[in-house]
């Protein structure tokens, strides 16, 4: 099966960096599944979630009068009006965001400082995302903001802040990374990164156990902004109604409380080997301070707002990151093969959740070249 096929093929592969193979073929392998994964996600029909919301978006709508009057954001909303003035074609507007979405990713990764797991972090990033391959708007935003650490690092705050905009008008959560900026600079101690996330996962447990969400509409700040207060809306009529909420009708408690256990699985040896890792993550610090965040907005926003969880991804990715320098840790060959076999088993536990909760819309991947299209997502 194709995904899977995709998966064991990019971990056997992630043996290059364990071996220090000459690190322009690396970058090769590393390019050539990142073409690949463009165009896959170029030229796919019917095939991912949201499909025919986009879709549907894109055909039904011709002036700009009616693309601008839409739920969308105004930059998601001109792009596909651009698109659909020049080609008048879907796909001719998946091709470039496809590149995009991919491209800025992959531009990070492959920069010398943290190119020395790159097939690793590629492994990572398809797991976590599918390499973007079903990207939806959120994807590209999501992007830009992580193309913008460069700008973090090198403290080029104008820069920063024009990405912030950019991603924005794809996808209005980006705003929500606009905090990354001066956290990047917070050296959080270990000890007090426990506490408060400790402490932000039992607030947000007892917060979806009650109606809160109910009173965010009374938060004269959040009303003023229309289209995050529609969405606060929607969300607590759905919550009201107990309705699916982001693919998910799982009580919300239950969602805190496996968000909890993935998220011990990631910080508990990011703390045990933190001196280690020190050593060997550029920047490890400042990425740590921004997971801590990351997660204590997952577990407290996410648990009033669903929404909201979607934002702690801006915040996450950076796990891309990190997670392949445990490998650096260990000097011994077995225990340097142990500690990938360790990260290629969580990788699989996350690949596996993603392919296996929007199976219908994955199986089997379509093209515009496929015939016979028998899935009708709805």
């Amino acid at each position: 099966m194709l995904y899977y096929f995709i998966f064991f093929s990019l971990f056997l592969l992630g043996y290059l960096d364990i071996l220090r193979i000459e690190s322009s073929f690396r970058k090769f392998i590393f390019w050539i599944f990142i073409l690949f994964f463009i165009v896959m996600g170029g030229i796919r029909w019917e095939t991912g979630t949201d499909w025919y919301a986009y879709l549907n978006f894109f055909e039904r709508n011709d002036s700009w009068k009616e693309f601008k009057e839409s739920d969308f954001e105004i930059g998601f909303s001109f792009i596909n009006y651009i698109i659909k003035f020049l080609f008048n074609s879907y796909t001719a507007l998946l091709i470039p965001f496809s590149f995009f979405t991919i491209s800025l990713k992959a531009n990070i990764i492959v920069q010398k400082d943290y190119f020395k797991y790159g097939i690793v972090s590629l492994l990572i990033y398809y797991s976590y995302y599918l390499g973007d391959m079903f990207f939806v708007r959120q994807s590209l935003s999501l992007s830009i903001t992580f193309f913008s650490i460069s700008y973090i690092i090198s403290r080029d705050l104008k820069r920063f802040i024009l990405c912030i905009v950019v991603a924005s008008l794809i996808h209005v959560s980006a705003l929500l990374f606009i905090f990354a900026y001066p956290i990047s600079k917070i050296n959080i101690t270990t000890g007090f990164a426990v506490v408060i996330l400790i402490t932000s996962a039992i607030i947000g447990y007892f917060l979806s156990s009650s109606n809160a969400i109910m009173w965010i509409n009374n938060i004269p700040f959040l009303g003023s902004i229309d289209q995050i207060s529609d969405k606060v809306d929607v969300y607590t009529d759905l919550a009201s109604s107990d309705i699916d909420v982001v693919g998910s009708n799982i009580d919300p408690r239950m969602t805190v409380i496996t968000g909890a256990i993935r998220k011990v699985i990631v910080f508990a040896p990011l703390f045990f080997f933190r001196k280690r890792l020190e050593q060997y993550v550029p920047k490890f610090n400042m990425y740590l301070s921004l997971l801590v965040f990351g997660a204590v907005f997952y577990f407290i926003f996410g648990s009033i707002i669903p929404v909201f969880k979607r934002a702690a991804a801006f915040y996450d990715c950076f796990e891309i990151l990190i997670i392949p320098f445990f490998l650096t840790i260990f000097r011994s060959a077995w225990k340097r093969n142990l500690t990938y076999i360790v990260i290629g088993a969580y990788a699989f536990s996350k690949f596996y959740l993603v392919i296996n909760a929007y199976w219908e819309v994955f199986v089997p991947y379509y093209s515009i070249f496929s015939e016979n299209i028998i899935r009708h997502l709805k």
